[in-house]
């Protein structure tokens, strides 16, 4: 039984929370008075790999898609949360251990499961954020903490981009990102993070998480950066060849697709997608090659994209449509476009169209330091 106690608070002032489980006292510095309430909107923040996300479009399938030293080498692709993830090589490259362990944290995160997330923390585990100056510390702050978050947030979870990953000894990995949190019926909420893994043993722990506030615009975006590189979908007969990259400082992705009807191109587009200031959301802007144009509104909820578009065709006809994209692994993923309309005439929803990853547009790298392994990729 946790047996709390405070010392020292005043309200306006930080508190130190003592927490026992009969064999170590944990700390909690609580910032201010509502920070006993939001313990751990950390998990959210709790390093994660991988960010959901795709295209939208106007054909049938894709949417129709930290001391000096250097500085890390970007990421340039992420893994949805509790995708399916290849298992690490031998030689254990630092990519492929944050890749696997923020796996295993994904799924028991989004699973509620707080023995397996308590687990995946070294003891001395700490989480820090630095937008409120709360510190939770030990085990059993920790789980204390996750319990609260999961009973307050039921359906919380999380969607993240590791932007770069640093070795700082063999057995010390930092690596720093940003994740997204959602939860049913609430608006998704963004946050950088930095964290630090060390090896105990032959397992991999979570020594330290720090949070704080991202720049919301590329924060946002970065949800969408595993889409960078070549696609395809086939649908019977038709099928959608798309190329996405950035533009030159990564303030917008650039998405420029092929349909091809029995093996002949039928026609292009291009999609440009970018964080609207003004509304605080993603949008895209769609043009094909035959004049029509459109645009479209990016939600995140529960691990899904809901993107809702209007498009004018090249002869005035308007149409619009609501599509969903749900994630497989980091390598495909499905879409489906339901509440379809052209010209005030309904049309059926389209079903889950698969859409698989031909190439990577860049290869990853990860920044060299002394002592560390440096992989090959």
């Amino acid at each position: 039984m946790l047996a709390p106690q405070i010392s020292t608070f005043n309200g306006s002032q930080p508190a130190r929370l003592q927490v026992s489980d009969g064999q170590a006292d944990c700390w909690i510095t609580i910032g201010t008075s509502t920070g006993a309430t939001r313990m751990l909107r950390v998990s959210a923040v709790l390093l994660v790999m991988g960010v959901l996300g795709t295209l939208g479009g106007t054909v049938s399938s894709a949417f129709a898609q930290q001391s000096a030293a250097p500085t890390p080498t970007p990421i340039s692709r992420a893994t949805p949360v509790a995708a399916p993830v290849a298992a690490p090589p031998a030689s254990e490259e630092p990519l492929a251990i944050v890749t696997s362990f923020a796996e295993k944290y994904g799924q028991a995160f989004n699973a509620a499961k707080i023995d397996d997330l308590i687990a995946l923390w070294r003891a001395t585990g700490t989480y820090e954020d630095e937008t409120d100056g709360l510190i939770v510390t030990g085990h059993a702050a920790l789980k204390e903490g996750f319990g609260n978050l999961f009973k307050e947030n039921p359906g919380l979870r999380i969607i993240a981009n590791v932007q770069s990953v640093r070795p700082v000894t063999k057995e010390v990995l930092m690596f720093e990102g940003i994740v997204t949190t959602s939860a049913p019926e609430s608006d998704a909420t963004v946050s950088s993070f930095e964290a630090v893994l060390v090896k105990e043993g032959n397992q991999w722990l979570l020594d330290s998480v720090k949070e704080s506030a991202a720049v919301e615009g590329k924060a946002m975006l970065q949800n969408l950066a595993w889409l960078v590189g070549e696609w395809r979908d086939d649908n019977q007969d038709v099928s959608i060849e798309t190329t996405v990259r950035w533009s030159s400082q990564q303030a917008f992705l650039i998405r420029a697709y092929k349909v091809r009807i029995d093996d002949e191109i039928s026609h292009e587009g291009t999609q440009v997608i970018g964080w609207d200031a003004q509304q605080k959301t993603i949008r895209s802007w769609n043009f094909e090659s035959d004049g029509a144009f459109g645009e479209g509104l990016w939600t995140l909820a529960s691990g899904e994209w809901t993107i809702r578009n209007t498009m004018t065709l090249a002869d005035g006809t308007r149409g619009s449509s609501r599509q969903i994209l749900r994630p497989e692994s980091a390598d495909a993923y499905t879409v489906e476009s339901v509440g379809r309309e052209l010209g005030g005439v309904p049309l059926p929803s389209t079903g889950e169209i698969r859409v698989i990853r031909v190439n990577s547009e860049s290869m990853t790298q990860v920044e060299s330091a002394p002592n560390a392994n440096v992989p090959g990729r």
